[in-house]
């Protein structure tokens, strides 16, 4: 009797560590499906004269329920130029900016909130925006007709993703393949 306890424990030891490696590898193949499937794509990007990407966050978004990435402004090394998530997006050949937001190579990012009359300046010092693209696709649920900023950014405003598809339309840019992270944790 004693034999037969002390094989019991060994053989539910066995059963768990089949079945744990039987959930990896189905995890790891799961994942390949997901890369081979939407990893092209969320590896576009098109590359703006300012030095600046328009493209995916990253491959998955954890925070995400569906894991699907948002789109955003980010360097040439993948970084993305704001840690949040910009709902529309404005860009010139020497900036970029939304409605909390504007960068341009000589100041960096500047925060409205921070310094309200270099981030008027650097929209006012702009130049032409989207360049000439004139679909205006503005969400009120993102912001608001009441907000204080819809009127001033209604006309020609974009998600980051939409303007990247309008911008790839035209002929002065191409899609391209560019640096994106893999997994984004934070949200």
């Amino acid at each position: 009797m004693v034999g037969v306890d002390e094989a019991q424990p060994q053989g539910c030891s066995t059963f768990a560590a089949g079945a744990i490696l039987l959930l990896a590898c189905f995890s790891l193949l799961l994942f390949g499906l997901f890369y081979a499937a939407f990893g092209h794509e969320r590896r576009q990007c098109v590359a703006l004269p300012n030095g600046l990407n328009l493209g995916y966050s990253a491959m998955f978004d954890i925070t995400d329920p569906w894991f699907q990435p948002r789109g955003t402004i980010k360097f040439p090394s993948g970084k993305p130029l704001i840690a949040e998530y910009p709902s529309f997006v404005f860009v010139s050949d020497t900036t970029a900016f939304g409605a909390t937001f504007a960068w341009r190579a000589d100041t960096g990012v500047v925060l409205q909130r921070d310094d309200q009359e270099t981030f008027d300046q650097i929209i006012a010092e702009a130049g032409p925006l989207n360049y000439g693209s004139d679909i205006s696709l503005f969400n009120p649920d993102i912001l608001p007709l009441d907000h204080p900023d819809s009127t001033r950014f209604r006309p020609t405003s974009y998600g980051p993703i939409r303007l990247m598809e309008v911008l790839a339309d035209m002929p002065r840019f191409e899609m391209e393949r560019c640096r994106t992270r893999l997994f984004r944790f934070k949200p």
